[in-house]
């Protein structure tokens, strides 16, 4: 059964109207990263575009707490970006077969030590 508005819910069988009453319910309780931290925040959006108010559902669900850290999750994405990056840069000047090729362009060396040693550094 398909339920666009109040007059569908309140004309739905009982079953089908606790089901989504319940679905309702549990739409208005969430969690939210901000500063730092999980904030428990209300959206009553859902419920008000079916007449309802947080009055309604006085006992509404409060999902678990997550226990992830979206800005470290964000950092390691980051980190392992950087270093794949830097991978690749140091494939792309990899000059196997030619022994003296450092002779000709040091700045190129010392540039894929400096590519060598941050990698190890994020790494570490």
């Amino acid at each position: 059964m398909i339920i666009n508005d109040r007059n569908d819910l309140d004309a739905a069988p009982d079953d089908v109207r606790g089901k989504f009453l319940a679905s309702l319910a549990a739409s208005i309780n969430a969690y939210q990263w901000q500063n730092g931290e999980w904030v428990i925040t209300q959206n009553t959006g859902t419920i008000e575009r079916f007449g309802f108010t947080i009055a309604d559902f006085p006992d509404a669900p409060v999902p678990d707490k997550p226990t992830n850290n979206p800005d470290a999750d964000q950092a390691e994405r980051e980190k392992a970006e950087r270093i794949a990056e830097l991978k690749q840069l140091l494939a792309d000047t990899d000059y196997v077969g030619l022994a003296d090729y450092d002779k000709d362009q040091p700045e190129l060396k010392a540039q894929r030590q400096a590519w060598r040693d941050e990698i190890r550094q994020l790494e570490g």
